[in-house]
């Protein structure tokens, strides 16, 4: 079941590699540089990607005890992010600017007071608001990141990636697919109800290309090997008009 605080789910925007296995040999792993090379190439280099600069995404997101709860999540480039979820008795609204996150609860479409988040759970939050995955974001650093083994993802092969400690991500570890190059996993370590620092991976499934970029539809989030959430994506719009007074902290008024 959703409670309060609501971590905000991380909603991964990853690119695609057609036929980078051609360029090794077959008991060769690619280096970091390799990969991030050619995920930035496959995509029509930089220029392409971020043209990319706001997406507005609706879908559903499944809890543990299979309840379903609508959301509305809009984002815009560099870290702006603002989600609405649709609880059972109330509304939870979630905003970052890309310094500071706020949260509001709406009853019967009312506004209440508005919390400002704080510490450990408002970093996360304003990591996980990136438009850009994090393979993508450490492109300029591929020293900061290592190709340690190739292995299966639920039955699909992709290269294990370990991140640095020096990259000071919110990830840990990266699997990207050998056969599309999008990240299909990652792990890191979060935060739970109680406070205490647990290990979370997220899988992606269900990818779709919009204006050359691919998206995955499907998300699933597992604490300690539990499945906690599951957050499927129904549509998508891409560079929508955002003002950035859309992501400001919002009035109780």
């Amino acid at each position: 079941m959703i409670r309060l605080p609501i971590r905000v789910f991380c909603l991964m925007v990853v690119f695609t590699v057609v036929g980078f296995d051609s360029l090794l040999a077959a008991d060769e792993l690619p280096s970091a540089a390799d990969l991030l090379g050619a995920y930035v190439e496959s995509n029509g280099g930089h220029a392409n990607i971020q043209s990319l600069t706001s997406l507005a995404v609706s879908g559903v997101v499944v809890d543990d005890e299979a309840n379903r709860y609508d959301f509305k999540l809009y984002r815009k480039r560099p870290n702006k992010m603002r989600m609405q979820l649709e609880l059972e008795n109330y509304s939870l609204m979630t905003v970052s600017d890309g310094d500071r996150v706020y949260q509001q609860v709406f009853v019967q479409g009312v506004p209440r007071s508005v919390q400002e988040l704080e510490g450990a759970l408002a970093a996360q939050t304003i990591a996980d608001s990136s438009l850009d995955g994090p393979f993508y974001q450490l492109r300029t650093r591929p020293d900061w990141l290592r190709v340690v083994a190739e292995v299966e993802v639920e039955g699909e092969p992709s290269y294990e990636i370990e991140v640095s400690e020096a990259a000071n991500s919110t990830y840990q570890r990266i699997w990207i697919s050998s056969e599309h190059q999008q990240e299909i996993k990652l792990s890191r370590l979060v935060l739970n109800q109680e406070g205490e620092e647990v290990s979370e991976e997220i899988y992606f499934s269900d990818f779709d290309q919009i204006r050359g970029v691919w998206l995955a539809h499907c998300m699933r989030y597992f604490r300690d090997g539990e499945l906690t959430q599951t957050v499927q994506i129904e549509k998508v719009s891409v560079n929508v008009g955002l003002f950035d007074s859309y992501f400001s902290k919002p009035s109780s008024q």
